[in-house]
This record gives structure tokens, sequence and C-alpha cells, in this order.
């Protein structure tokens, strides 16, 4: 999932890689249940198939604030 999200899609660049810290944490969450609502999946933080559908179908990948 870490690669998909700080691939070469929108949002990416020079410093949306400074957060990567490879653990699956509460930024990480948050990011997760963003995406999940946008795209009307159930918002539980969890990557589930649906979630990787969505991911892998995701033209370009946005940040999420998660401050």
């Amino acid at each position: 999932m870490k690669a998909h999200r700080t691939g070469t899609g929108a949002g990416a660049g020079a410093d949306s890689r400074q957060d990567v810290t490879g653990s699956f944490g509460a930024k990480t969450r948050t990011a997760v249940k963003g995406f999940q609502t946008k795209h009307h999946l159930t918002a539980d933080g969890k990557v589930d198939k649906k979630t990787w559908r969505a991911l892998l179908r995701d033209p370009a990948p946005q940040r999420v604030a998660t401050r």
C-alpha cells in the first residue's frame, strides 16, 4: 500500500515521502479512512479487498490531511 500511495501520482513530489515511516500508524489509518469515505466504502481504516480495488483504480492518489 505504501508504494502505491507514495508513487508518482498527484501529490507525490520531493517532500511527499517525508512522512513515510513504513508502519501503519494513526496518520495512515486516518488517510485510509478519508480515502474510503471519498470512495463510498466503509470507513474503518482497514485495507480490505474493496479498498485495495479502489486504490488500484484511483488514477491520481491525493494526500489526505491528517492533522
